[in-house]
């Protein structure tokens, strides 16, 4: 298992803290939490994306992306 902080997906993906922070709160991104550190499993990130992705968004560059 590959762990991600919230620094480095959002990197990933572009963002911000808050916006990856909201995710987990909010719209159901999977996360570890452990004391006050957001851990996301890289291959639960993936999942996630897939099965949120709009238009935009292919599996291949979601792949590629991670």
């Amino acid at each position: 298992m590959e762990v991600l902080t919230i620094k480095e997906v959002k990197e990933k993906l572009k963002c911000s803290d808050w916006l990856v922070r909201d995710m987990v709160r909010t719209q159901g991104l999977p996360s570890i939490r452990i004391g006050k550190r957001v851990l996301i499993d890289k291959d639960d990130l993936e999942n996630w994306l897939t099965e949120h992705k709009k238009g935009s968004l292919s599996e291949s560059n979601v792949s590629d992306e991670l």
